[in-house]
Parts: C-alpha cells; structure tokens; sequence
C-alpha cells in the first residue's frame, strides 16, 4: 500500500500549495508529456513560490517543494 505524498504549507505564509499538471499534446492532439509544478496560491503571501513545470511525476514536484528546491 503506497502512502500519497502531500506538499508542506508555505513557508512564508503557511498556505496549502496547489498541485498542478499540464499536458502536452502533439498538433494533431495525442498527449506526449505531462508535466507537475507546485505553487503557493495565496494572493497575500508575500513570496508566493512556485516550484515550476520541470517534474514528470506529482511525487517529484512535491519533493522539490518540500525541500525547497526551484531547480
């Protein structure tokens, strides 16, 4: 049974980060990649960090997030 990783708060603000995916997809429409970025979305913090769409896996992101690392 494999536990579901969550993102630590914000540490700026302490806000719940949102997990995002985008996919894209060929000019004839089939998906090839999707891609995971961690963000703080809080409009009052004052950083609002973002680990961007570097990941391919949700598990990746919310490791950089949770080390803090914006590679």
């Amino acid at each position: 049974m494999s536990v579901e990783m969550i993102p630590l708060p914000c540490p700026f603000c302490g806000y719940m980060p949102q997990v995002s995916s985008y996919e894209y997809r060929t000019p004839s429409g089939k998906p090839y990649a999707i891609q995971w970025k961690v963000e703080c979305m809080d409009d009052n913090c004052p950083a609002q960090p973002t680990v961007d769409w570097h990941y391919f896996t949700r598990e990746e992101a919310i490791e950089a997030w949770n080390r803090r690392d914006g590679a």
